[in-house]
């Protein structure tokens, strides 16, 4: 599945579509990044804790831009939602420190396998540490799906280190230990990353 963009804006919707998500997130994310730059607007929050270790990492849209790495999908028979949380430098912008999760369900029930990223480098680095399924394994706990594509689910399991070659084959970094890591999700995927086909 691909992620869609809606190239024409509503600014009626939008706007009160951006009322309705700004509340929720007060109510559904209470821990804002404070010092998140006026370039980007949160949206959710990942919550993780990573061997111990517990992290925050904001959910944004690119105002600038006009982009969001987060989207959700209602297709025939089948849906997912895709979050992407980042943690943020100094100047309250995304740093290369990413969280990725990404569940697919049908109707109430999910679909197996799920997927989770961990990256250090950006996004697009080929190095990182990954369930998906095959190499490692998420289970998503506590799934809710509610009005104005708001969503919440709590996860576990473990990450394995591993590295994409030059043809995007995943090989296992050997000799890395696998990461326990836990946490939860919170997001509201704003109208304009949301596709039905």
């Amino acid at each position: 599945m691909t992620t869609f963009l809606s190239p024409h804006r509503r600014p009626q919707r939008n706007d009160l579509m951006r009322f309705i998500i700004t509340a929720l997130i007060f109510l559904a994310v209470p821990v804002a990044a404070q010092n998140l730059s006026s370039d980007y607007e949160q949206i959710g929050e990942i919550l993780v804790t990573m061997d111990g270790e517990d992290m925050s990492f904001p959910v944004v849209v690119d105002l600038v831009q006009g982009s969001s790495q987060s989207f959700s999908i209602d297709s025939t028979g089948m849906n997912s939602v895709g979050v992407t949380g980042f943690l943020l430098n100094e100047n309250g912008e995304p740093s290369s420190t990413v969280f990725t999760i990404g569940v697919v369900y049908r109707g109430t029930s999910l679909v197996m396998p799920m997927s989770a990223e961990f990256k250090e480098d950006g996004i697009n680095s080929k190095s990182l540490a990954i369930a998906d399924g095959e190499l490692s394994s998420i289970v998503i706990t506590d799934f809710v799906e509610s009005e104005n594509n708001t969503f919440e689910f709590g996860f576990s399991g473990m990450l394995v280190h591993a590295t994409y070659d030059e043809t995007w084959d995943l090989t296992v970094d050997e000799g890395a230990a696998p990461i326990a890591v836990s946490g939860s999700v919170s997001v509201v995927i704003p109208a304009e990353f949301h596709s039905e086909s």
